[in-house]
């Protein structure tokens, strides 16, 4: 079974969100919106959204052209356990705002992946490398000049294997 919704203004308030239940933290349902349209795929478990999609959970919300959600579904609930963005990725969290070309949530682990120009500002401190982790339970952020799941050098076209930091009073 697979709907396509497409938006028209009057149909943004009603359709322009599907939210997920979290597991094990009511206080933090998750949000996916797209102005343009939103695809469900119920058959393999895949929710898209396009033009200035958004994944919000709690106070951090991942954007992106282009997001990508799939979902378990465990009797009449969907469960969301991954969520990937591309193009103009931004994570905005209360304190810090990351960018990047690509992210990755996952929400079991509730870490975000990021790939390819990471620039992270927190105040007014900046971490910039072609790899990028944030930790939502510790709040931790680490910048890389390298994939840290595999070790690898980063591809061509992504930032140099360098991390820079500017660290300001």
């Amino acid at each position: 079974m697979r709907y396509k919704i497409l938006f028209l203004t009057f149909l943004i308030p009603v359709f322009g969100e599907a939210a997920f239940e979290e597991k094990g933290n009511k206080k933090e349902p998750i949000h996916i919106h797209g102005e343009g349209a939103i695809e469900i795929d119920q058959n393999i478990g895949k929710i898209s959204a396009f033009q200035n999609a958004s994944v919000r959970k709690g106070h951090s919300t991942l954007l992106g052209d282009a997001i990508y959600g799939y979902f378990e579904k465990k009797g009449k609930k969907s469960e969301l356990k991954r969520v990937e963005a591309f193009g103009n990725v931004k994570v905005v969290m209360p304190n810090k705002i990351a960018l990047a070309h690509e992210g990755y949530f996952d929400v079991v682990s509730d870490i975000i992946v990021l790939k390819g120009n990471v620039r992270v500002t927190e105040k007014n401190n900046q971490l910039v490398g072609s790899y990028g982790r944030i930790n939502r339970k510790t709040g931790v952020t680490e910048v890389f000049g390298y994939d840290p799941t595999t070790n690898k050098k980063p591809e061509k076209g992504l930032t140099k294997s360098r991390v820079r930091v500017l660290l300001v009073g």
